[in-house]
């Protein structure tokens, strides 16, 4: 079984928010996904989190 992997904090970055885990991994997520999800993002796993609100930078 794998360690499940979990926020450790967070930070807005230019309208957006930096979702920096445990093991140092970090994605941005859309702000307004944040607010409207925000105990999902808090509470769940980096891999299920990555897959259903990351944003991806262009």
């Amino acid at each position: 079984m794998s360690e499940r992997i979990h926020l450790s904090e967070w930070k807005h970055e230019n309208g957006r928010i930096k979702l920096i885990y445990r093991d140092g991994d970090f994605f941005y997520v859309n702000k307004e996904d944040f607010d409207r999800a925000f105990g999902c993002i808090v509470s769940g796993e980096k891999e299920e989190i990555k897959r259903d609100f990351e944003q991806k930078i262009d």
